[in-house]
């Protein structure tokens, strides 16, 4: 990334973590988001490209993954059909948007979208600065 992208990166951050009225940490918006928007695009597109690896409770277990960063991967990468989907470069690739906390009523959704390994979201409604991102993590 160059600094001109780096510049306009900079300038298109809209949220932060903070202390959440839900659950712990969660993602809060710094200024005004419109409904629409993806508050996590990169400069270089809509996409996050994660690299995706399956990975089995087996081959954690195999690899004696530390106790703490196996509560992470529960926490984090829930597993589907016994399946845990992690980014390759692990726990150090997380970005922001993993702190999303969960919400019956939320202001963000997740799109499953062909062009990208990960997928991208969307702001579902305009969200206020000050407001806590949340998605319903049964659709996500």
């Amino acid at each position: 990334m160059n600094k001109k992208d780096l510049l306009q990166n900079l300038a298109q951050t809209s949220c932060r973590l903070a202390k959440s009225k839900i659950h712990g940490i969660g993602v809060v918006a710094i200024k005004d988001i419109k409904k629409g928007t993806n508050p996590f695009k990169y400069t270089s597109g809509e996409c996050i490209n994660y690299k995706i690896t399956a990975l089995t409770k087996e081959d954690l277990k195999k690899a004696k993954i530390d106790k703490n960063v196996m509560k992470m991967i529960d926490d984090f990468f829930h597993p589907l059909d016994g399946i845990y989907y992690v980014p390759h470069d692990g726990l150090n690739s997380m970005d922001i948007s993993f702190f999303l906390n969960h919400s019956e009523t939320p202001n963000i959704k997740w799109i499953d979208n062909n062009k990208c390994d990960y997928g991208i979201f969307r702001a579902i409604k305009n969200i206020k600065n000050g407001e806590e991102l949340t998605i319903d993590y049964r659709k996500y």
